[in-house]
């Protein structure tokens, strides 16, 4: 019986990708301008390679990732390595202190950034493909309870709601979801055992850096983490944060029976996913095979259509008058500005086959059900499921449950599942993803 270990080839590379101050940032629906740099951001590039087989994983600090960041860089890629499409993967880390990025949304796209950000994904990515070296990956997994939290609760007057209860004459009786507390890792090993790269998959909304009133660019909590990780295995560390199915997950617990002892906040975050990043890190083995395989689909799925119940909830919304909710209001401007109804719309679903590793990557923020439905039915033996993978305009929403979903223009629901505002696509949308990526992973592992 062999004892060797599976080694492939490995390249690494982080580029610098902060924007020039002044800028407008993304994450919220007012203008919020960036007067300084609280913590720059990156674009992080992990390429792999074996028996002639690459794969290729892009992360970014920003809000979301779209094709014109991305695309320019694998069609270089592909033609130099002989790559194909499906075997890139680009998602970003869903900071909202970092540069709006995206044309067609209500805050001004930073366009002198855009036009200078897909060279430097570019070098990115070329620089990981063209430095390459022998390496080990090793996978490793541990718990993090208490980081992070589902942030839609149920009350008992059947209703959804984001964040504190503001009517303390209805109860709130549990969370509205699911809860994914994993930290997942993946190392990559020089021949020296070295730690080249650390792959962080974790769920937990970036949007702990100023929030509504932030002044300043920040990589949020997934860039302080990639900074502890740094002090402890040197500087050239690459750390690529793979964010989890965040849907409905941040860090605020809105149910706590009792107020936290500890400052939490950003910091907390960043430290507690660290610390268990390093353990999952420690306590990791290498994986047991490393052939690389891929597969990537697109489906046709239907935007919302707006219906009579959606008209009913906008006329009652638009009789409170300046009484309405910051979220309300928005709502109102969104569907009646909806341009959408009837029609349908293209999302790219990707698969990546590593070994014994599993890494689904899907556009729009993901609720975290449908990332342990997943994981549930996943055949393989690790899975990471990854949201705001790269799509066409960055603008693909919310995917709750359809239960959720469904919910939403009966009583308003919660934030994450309100129609347009949030829910671009059918109730079924998420559903449709879902099926899709378990299809894939079939296909995987047959």
């Amino acid at each position: 019986m062999s004892n060797a270990i599976a080694a492939c080839r490995a390249g690494v590379k982080r580029t610098r990708i902060t924007p020039a101050i002044p800028c407008e940032m993304a994450g919220y629906f007012h203008s919020r301008i960036a007067e300084k740099v609280a913590r720059d951001l990156y674009a992080s590039a992990l390429a792999l390679e074996h028996d002639g087989h690459f794969a290729v994983i892009l992360s970014c600090d920003l809000v979301t990732m779209t094709d014109e960041i991305c695309m320019g860089a694998f069609e270089e890629a592909g033609r130099k390595y002989g790559i194909p499409p499906a075997n890139f993967m680009a998602c970003a880390t869903h900071t909202h202190t970092g540069p709006e990025v995206r044309h067609k949304n209500e805050i001004a796209c930073c366009d002198d950034y855009l036009g200078k950000l897909p060279e430097l994904v570019k070098e990115t990515v070329m620089g990981a493909l063209e430095n390459m070296f022998d390496a080990t990956l090793c996978i490793g997994q541990t718990q993090a309870p208490g980081l992070a939290h589902n942030r839609l609760s149920r009350r008992a007057d059947g209703s959804e709601i984001f964040g504190s209860n503001r009517d303390p004459g209805v109860r709130v009786i549990g969370p509205a979801g699911p809860e994914d507390d994993s930290v997942q890792t993946l190392g990559v090993y020089d021949a020296e055992k070295n730690l080249r790269a650390a792959v962080v998959n974790f769920a937990c909304h970036p949007d702990l850096s100023g929030g509504g009133g932030a002044k300043a660019i920040d990589a949020d909590w997934p860039g302080e983490m990639a900074e502890h990780l740094m002090k402890i295995h040197g500087p050239g560390l690459v750390c690529l944060m793979l964010q989890g199915t965040a849907g409905d997950r941040n860090h605020a617990d809105h149910r706590a029976k009792t107020p936290r002892w500890l400052p939490g906040g950003c910091g907390a975050v960043a430290r507690g996913v660290a610390g268990a990043a390093l353990y999952a890190i420690e306590a990791s083995a290498p994986l047991g095979g490393v052939d690389i395989s891929c597969r990537r689909r697109e489906i046709e799925v239907p935007y919302y259509t707006r219906d009579a119940e959606l008209y009913r909830l906008i006329a009652g919304l638009k009789q409170k008058g300046e009484n309405a909710t910051y979220f309300e209001k928005n709502i109102i401007k969104r569907v009646e500005q909806w341009q959408n109804d009837g029609k349908l719309d293209r999302l790219s679903i990707s698969c990546l086959r590593i070994g014994d590793l599993a890494i689904v990557a899907m556009p729009g923020e993901i609720f975290t059900a449908w990332g342990m439905e997943i994981k549930r039915y996943s055949p393989a033996k690790h899975t990471f499921v990854v949201e705001l993978a790269s799509s066409p305009d960055g603008l693909t929403g919310y995917r709750p449950t359809s239960d959720q979903a469904l919910r939403a223009t009966r009583n308003k629901a919660a934030y994450g599942a309100l129609p347009i505002l949030s829910l671009k696509h059918c109730p079924a949308s998420g559903q449709m993803m879902t099926e899709a990526a378990i299809a894939m992973l079939y296909e995987l592992w047959p």
